[in-house]
């Protein structure tokens, strides 16, 4: 069997042209950031960003429903755990530095699986595989320039594993950079490059434009990681967010497992409405709704060669979150 072709390269390509932006990276949002901004921290010049330092503390936990394989016998459920701190640096007068380690933990629940991980030799599997973690970090920097030009620049580094795995064999890491234009007071138009490697896959490079558009005081539309966001304030203290994002996670298999030293690869393209609600300024209530369109999980083996997939069928998510700034 042959090394197969990057398959996340072309979801990041598909999105891209879908969305006529940057449609398809954090995410961890891959990314032109690691999975999950908030909105404060993903604008150039974040909310209070006149102080030397801003932090935020993240919280959050989501929950797939069960997914038919398709093409097999079987489904599978996962719901995440997660954690993140954003530090905010401010760097002379106009410059940020934003610093963000995060952890997120995943309970993958297979049921009635017969054959999602056949092994040469160890025939197939009802368990293919345990809880995974994905813990990294990533920085940027942002320098605002005359005449409405912003440079942003940064990389970072990420291990995901199940759980047995072998950290050594488990990290990757990423850099981008770019620039965007202030086109007028209410449109933002850029473009970045992306660069990451993959767990035992080729690695994965593009060059994307991103946009932001503030359509009136209530209205947002913009590129946001690997997505789409459009989002409406009818308050100042409440947010209601529609957004198109794809998800893509990779996790080192244990040695002792049945496909030893081998990946898994999740990828989903999710649509939903996420509600944030700000109760005192330094609190943020977050609840999500919604549906994943399409997924699938792959298997490789140690070498990169591709042992089987299976197609996910579309299936609801929920989640909740809470943000605290100081």
């Amino acid at each position: 069997m042959q090394r197969r072709m990057p398959f996340s390269s072309a979801i990041a390509v598909a999105g891209i042209a879908a969305a006529a932006g940057y449609a398809a990276a954090q995410a961890d949002r891959v990314e032109l950031k690691l999975d999950g901004e908030t909105t404060s921290q993903s604008s150039n010049l974040p909310a209070g960003a006149d102080r030397p330092l801003n932090t935020l503390l993240e919280g959050r936990a989501s929950f797939a429903f069960d997914a038919d394989l398709d093409g097999t016998a079987g489904s599978v459920s996962v719901d995440r755990y997660a954690s993140a701190l954003t530090l905010i640096i401010r760097v002379g007068e106009r410059a940020r530095l934003i610093v963000r380690p995060e952890y997120e933990y995943s309970n993958y629940d297979f049921d009635d699986v017969e054959n999602i991980a056949p092994t040469p030799g160890s025939g197939p599997t009802d368990d293919p595989f345990d809880d995974g973690e994905i813990f990294g970090f990533t920085g940027r920097f942002i320098q605002p320039l005359d005449g409405g030009w912003t440079v942003i620049v940064g990389g970072g580094a990420r291990w995901g594993y199940e759980d047995g795995a072998d950290l050594d064999n488990a990290a990757v890491g990423n850099g981008f950079g770019g620039v965007d234009y202030k086109v007028s007071d209410k449109f933002k138009l850029g473009v970045f490059g992306f660069v990451s490697s993959q767990l035992e896959d080729e690695p994965l490079f593009f060059v994307a434009p991103s946009f932001d558009w503030r359509i009136n005081d209530k209205l947002r539309f913009r590129s946001q990681g690997p997505g789409l966001e459009l989002s409406w304030r009818p308050r100042d203290e409440f947010d209601a967010i529609f957004e198109l994002r794809w998800e893509n996670r990779e996790f080192r298999l244990r040695d002792d497992g049945p496909i030893p030293e081998g990946v898994m690869q999740d990828q989903r393209l999710a649509v939903g409405v996420t509600g944030k609600w700000r109760p005192h300024p330094f609190i943020e209530l977050q609840g999500s709704v919604g549906g994943y369109l399409w997924g699938e999980i792959e298997f490789l083996d140690r070498d990169g060669i591709e042992l089987t997939d299976a197609q996910l069928n579309p299936h609801l998510y929920l989640g909740a979150g809470v943000t605290l700034r100081f």
